[in-house]
């Protein structure tokens, strides 16, 4: 986990729990539990249609699902190029 502090913010590098507080003039606030899970590392992606013929100076819409170590899939078109 990573200590820094940031003005109305906390940054944490690994999953796992961290405690949080607020101070100010001497009145510190009760403390706030963050719990982080792990992000699921990529298995696969899948693009579709596969296969697909284009014509030259045509586009065409193409798909990419991602799956993941923890079985969960995703769909990444918009963040994929």
């Amino acid at each position: 986990m990573d200590d820094r502090a940031s003005p109305g913010g906390s940054t944490i590098d690994a999953a796992g729990t961290a405690t949080t507080t607020a101070s100010q003039e001497g009145i510190t606030s009760p403390g706030a539990t963050l719990t982080v899970t792990p992000i699921p590392a990529s298995d696969s992606i899948t693009v579709s249609p596969g296969g697909a013929a284009i014509e030259q100076d045509r586009t065409r819409q193409f798909t990419a699902m991602g799956t993941f170590d923890d079985g969960s899939r995703a769909e990444l078109t918009t963040g994929v190029t």
